[in-house]
């Protein structure tokens, strides 16, 4: 998705915006890129941003990324992580807690 926004110079969640129908999936990728600040920074040497997203069985989610990548030993850190899913009614964004390098979640938002 993100190659197809680069390909006709759009930002990746502009584009998805423009061409996603299903209304409770857009909600959520709002959502979440309303709590990550998408946008609102341009990535530094070494930085980078993404997002995914999808639905399953009246499910939806969105989830954003930040990830730092030291190229001297190759190691990739992710910096923070926000997500918004959608179950029944409302979506709250949430940034899940972290514990050591395992990132945990529980809860329906």
């Amino acid at each position: 998705m993100d190659e197809l926004a680069h390909a006709v110079k759009m930002d990746p969640l502009e584009f998805r915006m423009k061409n996603l129908k299903n209304e409770r999936l857009r909600a959520v990728f709002e959502a979440a890129a309303g709590k990550f600040g998408w946008g609102k920074r341009r990535a530094a040497p070494g930085e980078g941003f993404g997002m995914g997203g999808g639905y399953e069985k009246l499910g939806n989610i969105a989830t954003f990324a930040e990830v730092n990548v030291d190229r001297k030993i190759g190691a990739v850190k992710v910096v923070r992580i926000v997500f918004c899913f959608r179950v029944r009614g409302h979506c709250e964004p949430r940034q899940p807690a972290q514990s050591g390098r395992r990132i945990e979640h529980s809860g329906d938002g």
